[in-house]
């Protein structure tokens, strides 16, 4: 029982912080911060399904990845290995690899994450590498998918480019070459 309170007390606590998050990154005044988490309380009473029906994961925007973390975190999702994959692919975090790669970053360039993704994990798995988290990540995106449009406006060479960034990112962490 005890246990039990403390876990709501810290989803609460998560979801507050959330709401704080997001509230001062988009200036959301308390009452609008307070109407965004009772929106999102109503899609099934499911939290994270109501921030998730809002996104078409198939054409989808770094910056609009990154509206979508703070508003899952809002939601009382937690920071798990699949919301830090999904900043990983948000505007902010590839501007500083794209920085280091001497790269102009594209916050506004559409992109099929669930493609992309896929396409990540056939390149991890040619290379030999891990793909669990990377699947567990499919699986999550694949949850939440709305089976929307496909983007057709994200390109081969945009899936290459995204794949080559990743791959930078984990070469750079192991030290490797």
């Amino acid at each position: 029982m005890f246990i039990m309170g403390i876990d709501m007390q810290i989803s609460s606590a998560s979801a507050y912080a959330g709401a704080s998050a997001l509230q001062s990154k988009q200036g959301v005044g308390g009452a609008n911060a307070a109407a965004f988490l009772a929106e999102t309380q109503r899609a099934d009473g499911d939290p994270i399904a109501g921030v998730m029906k809002n996104y078409d994961l198939r054409n989808i925007t770094p910056e609009q990845i990154d509206q979508l973390f703070d508003e899952l975190v809002a939601a009382g999702h937690p920071v798990d290995n699949n919301l830090l994959m999904l900043s990983t692919r948000g505007a902010e975090f590839n501007s500083h690899i794209a920085k280091e790669l001497g790269v102009a970053p594209e916050p506004n360039r559409p992109m099929n994450l669930v493609t992309s993704t896929e396409y990540q994990i056939r390149m991890a798995r040619s290379f030999g590498d891990s793909t669990e988290t990377s699947e567990n990540f499919l699986d999550f995106l694949k949850s939440h998918d709305k089976g929307g449009s496909v983007n057709t406006g994200a390109s081969q060479r945009g899936l290459v480019y995204e794949s080559l960034m990743q791959h930078a990112l984990t070469m750079g962490e192991t030290g490797s070459s």
